[in-house]
């Protein structure tokens, strides 16, 4: 609590780079889409977020892919794993 009777939040965010997933067509297919609920470069809070890519191809077949995002409040700095 300061002095005046406020109160500071502060939010914590890291901006994580990634390589996006490569998606490789099936025979003659072609990859029509690619969604994702984070792009490279997004700020990610402290704790474990889940990244999922959908690919999908000209004939509405779907393929999917995720991986997990942690940051890890550590001191002065955040620590950032993915897996």
């Amino acid at each position: 609590m300061t002095p005046f009777g406020l109160n500071f939040f502060f939010h914590i965010v890291e901006q994580v780079w990634f390589l996006e997933p490569v998606v490789t067509p099936y025979n003659d297919t072609e990859v029509v889409s690619l969604d994702t609920n984070h792009r490279p470069g997004s700020e990610f809070e402290i704790g474990t977020t889940r990244v999922m890519y959908t690919a999908k191809d000209q004939f509405g077949r779907t393929v999917s892919c995720t991986f997990v995002v942690e940051v890890i409040k550590q001191g002065m700095s955040n620590i950032v794993y993915w897996y």
